[in-house]
Parts: structure tokens; sequence; C-alpha cells
């Protein structure tokens, strides 16, 4: 049986449409010009040639040589059953490719996942204290200037108030602001006094120190509230926020969303812990509960308002 007329019922039996269209052209041609089909068979039962026609069915049935399995229809495999095509014969052998094993596929899954993991844990581990202070460094937010007047936020009274001091003395502000605390047993009296006591005795007039109106604060958002009354007041165009480092981002956004459409411009000065800092801080316990606190606050601010 002529080479043309064999590729030409496998062509029928296995192309779509458009190539079952073509291939009896092909083949006819080369059945009527002997020379021609001499001259074309190696090509056309090259393993290149052979597979490149043969891999574009859509057949579910198998078919195989020893080294590589093909998908050919039913009624194929019959026809090719026992008739060799130069180098290329049907061969027993499994489906290819074989079903896979699920169980190996989750194996190799989560293997994937244990070794990126561990790499991970590696490098936190080689790197560790730089990511520690990378972390502590996020929080701080440093950029004092000029400004109408210094809003020295409640609390650290071991550092805030010499550092308002300072800033004053440096005359970034000609007023200092501050809000209205509660009575404290622990200081028997208000921290508000206290502070304002402090800042008379180093040198603040007593006129410079300005205790915002509208009740006690109790937190950073409370006193973002009263100092936003105060500026719209008196039209305030700038004011600095002065505040312990790791307070500082929170207390810029809390702001500077609450200042937001009055054009009043946020800045802040970072006021070193006197007990740790950004390098050391998770070597003290101190440290570790003032910046697990403050990453906790940062969530449910950012969650809240």
């Amino acid at each position: 049986m002529e080479f043309g007329i064999i590729l030409e019922k496998i062509s029928r039996s296995i192309f779509s449409p458009f190539h079952f269209s073509i291939c009896p052209f092909v083949f006819r041609y080369l059945d009527r010009s002997p020379q021609k089909t001499l001259q074309f068979q190696p090509l056309l039962f090259s393993r290149s040639f052979f597979f490149a026609w043969i891999a574009i069915s859509r057949s579910n049935i198998m078919a195989c040589d020893a080294s590589f399995r093909i998908p050919l229809r039913e009624s194929s495999v019959r026809f090719l059953k026992g008739v060799r095509l130069s180098s290329f014969q049907l061969a027993p052998g499994p489906l290819y490719p074989g079903p896979r094993d699920p169980y190996v596929r989750r194996l190799r899954r989560r293997l994937f996942f244990v070794v990126v993991a561990t790499l991970i844990l590696i490098v936190m581990f080689v790197a560790r204290e730089q990511i520690l202070i990378a972390f502590a460094e996020s929080f701080r937010v440093d950029d004092p200037a000029p400004s109408d007047a210094i809003v020295l936020l409640i609390g650290g009274l071991d550092h805030r108030p010499q550092f308002a001091v300072k800033l004053y003395n440096q005359k970034l502000a000609p007023i200092i602001l501050m809000g209205q605390t509660g009575y404290n047993t622990y200081l028997d009296g208000t921290e508000t006094e206290i502070t304002r006591k402090f800042l008379n005795q180093s040198g603040v007039p007593r006129d410079r120190i300005v205790v915002l109106e509208g009740g006690q604060v109790n937190s950073t958002r409370d006193e973002a509230l009263r100092c936003r009354d105060y500026a719209v007041e008196h039209d305030l165009k700038t004011i600095t926020l002065v505040t312990t480092a790791f307070h500082t981002a929170r207390a810029r956004w809390i702001f500077q969303k609450i200042f937001r459409g009055t054009n009043v411009e946020i800045h802040t000065a970072a006021v070193d812990e006197p007990r740790f800092n950004e390098k050391n801080w998770f070597r003290s316990e101190e440290g570790l509960i003032y910046y697990f606190e403050e990453s906790i606050k940062t969530i449910i601010y950012h969650l809240k308002y």
C-alpha cells in the first residue's frame, strides 16, 4: 500500500476538518508521483513531522511507540495495528500522560511551602536586629518647622515638656498648646497643671501657655479635636506636635484626619524616650511593652477612625 494512501486514511480519522481538507490533496499528489513520494518519504516519516501532525488531533485513545505516546482515535488504532510506518509502530503501554496521584501533588505542595517558610525564618533570624530597628523607625516622624503653635501632647512628663521648652527657646513657635487632663492620684494633681508649672519654671511665660478648652482629653484623638477648634478660631496655619518618637506617626495621622479641610499644616517633633530608642527597644521590657501597645493602638485607630 502506498504511503500516501495510508497517511490519507490516518488524516481522515484523526485530523480536524481543516486538516482533513488539506491532507488528501497533499497525499494524492504524492501518490500520483512515485518519485515525489520517495523523495518526501523521509520527511513524512521523520519523528518531528509525524508527531507534529498527530499531536493536533482531538482524541482520547492512546497509541504509542516504545518511547512516546501519541493520541489517536479508536478507528485509527484498529487501522494502524500491525502496520509499520518507517521506524514507528504501535506498542502496548499505559496512557500518557498517566493520571497523577493526588497524594503526591499535595505532598509536593506542602514541601514547597515548608521550604519557603524555612528560608523566610532563616533570613529573619540572621537579619533580626535590622528588621526590628526598621520596624521601630516606621513609627517615627520627625519634621519640626516654624509654626504658629507648639502642641504638647499629654504624657511623657520626663521628656516631652523639656523638649517643648527647647523648641520654644529656639523660637519655633510663639505659644504652647496642651489639653486638659483629669486628676491623677499618683501625681497628686492633674498632669496639665504639673506640666504648665514646669513650663513656667523653665522660662515660658504663663500667657504663652494655652490650655485648650472643651473638656478633659482621654486620647490623642480628643487632643486633635480640641486643637482643631482652637486653630480654626485663631486662624492658625501651621502647628508642630511634640510627642515621643514611637507616638509621632499615629499622632500625625489622626491630626491630619481631624484637620482635613482646615488647610492647617501638621508637623511633628520626635522626642526620644530616655529608657530606650529605635536601636535597642527590643532589649528592654519597657520597649517591648510600649511598641506592642503602639502597634495595637495604630491598628485600632485605622479601623475605628
